[in-house]
């Protein structure tokens, strides 16, 4: 059964990481416009999918409603003309952190992965999910990958005197990922506590200590950069003299890295490559995860090729390279 590596914008590195491993081409879907606006594809092109698997690699990342419905109108099209199996490798999930339950009700996440099953997507892969109880409102298989090991291996690896630092974690919910890393690491933890103002602000305090004089921020995205830099605020008045940012996810809404550079404080932002980044300053460092994606379309493989030879011996199935 051919298999085959597909994007939706000529701008994906992470997708072209995943394709140049499996040693094949990536096919690269171009996003078209009517006049009015409406999203629109060459539905010839999708023909030559016909009876195979498909990996989907696209981010749900800015703009966001634009590549949500691109994502859902390529995944229409490849069932239509009879894909076998497609899976969907979404490193960043909008809408995740809209996962507070309405009225006991699942909160907006949920629609959107309704609408992708519905569409026809057979299998997810994620990065990072905001909440790993998200992966229980998915219908179909789905892969949270975590890349808490490759922030500590770089950190292991990148920061001099690590003993001068100590892990920080922005609020309640980046608790658990900033204690196993120091736990690993062998670093005090500080765990701030936040609080969202009416005006979009937020308050930050800090109420431990540490001997350290530096510290490694961790958290699982930079949006606004507004706590970030709030926190760097609340750490300067306890003695800490400079830090360093590690997030998952580099959403950057309007000019949050501009921000966080022009900040004193930080000797160094890094990001995983789930969203497309430009980067222009040396400050800025990029972290691959196209590693751990791979290995996750691999077990995908193993548990595909496990269900397809139970329902027939006699067929083989081959993955990409």
């Amino acid at each position: 059964m051919n298999q085959y590596i597909i994007s939706l914008s000529g701008h994906n590195p992470l997708a072209r990481r995943v394709a140049d491993h499996y040693n094949t081409a990536l096919h690269t879907h171009v996003i078209s416009y009517f006049p009015d606006g409406e999203i629109c594809f060459n539905a010839d092109e999708f023909k030559q999918y016909k009876d195979s698997r498909v990996v989907l690699v696209h981010s749900l990342g800015w703009p966001v409603q634009e590549n949500i419905f691109a994502v859902l109108l390529a995944v229409d099209r490849l069932k239509k003309v009879g894909v076998h199996k497609i899976t969907l490798v979404a490193p960043y999930l909008s809408y995740a952190r809209q996962c507070q339950p309405i009225n006991h009700h699942a909160g907006t996440v949920d629609l959107l992965i309704k609408c992708l099953e519905v569409a026809g997507v057979d299998e997810f892969v994620c990065v990072e999910l905001h909440k790993s109880s998200i992966t229980q409102l998915f219908s179909r298989p789905v892969n949270n990958i975590s890349v808490e090991a490759l922030l500590t291996n770089h950190i292991q690896k990148t920061v001099n005197t690590l003993s001068d630092y100590c892990i920080v974690a922005p609020d309640r919910g980046a608790e658990h990922r900033a204690r196993s890393i120091a736990n690993t690491l062998s670093l005090d933890v500080i765990v701030a506590s936040k609080r969202r103002m009416l005006n979009e602000k937020v308050h930050i305090d800090v109420d431990q200590i540490s001997a350290q004089t530096k510290a490694i921020l961790v958290d699982d995205m930079i949006s606004t950069g507004q706590t970030i830099l709030e926190l760097s605020k609340c750490l300067a008045k306890r003695g800490i003299k400079s830090g360093i940012v590690y997030a998952v996810h580099p959403v950057l809404s309007a000019n949050a890295l501009e921000k966080l550079l022009a900040c004193s404080f930080f000797e160094k932002i890094v990001v995983c490559n789930t969203l497309p980044v430009t980067i222009t300053d040396s400050r800025v460092e990029l972290l691959d995860c196209a590693s751990l994606i791979i290995e996750a379309l691999l077990q995908s493989r193993m548990l595909y090729e496990h269900t397809t030879a139970n329902k027939s011996r006699h067929k083989s199935h081959n993955w990409l390279g």
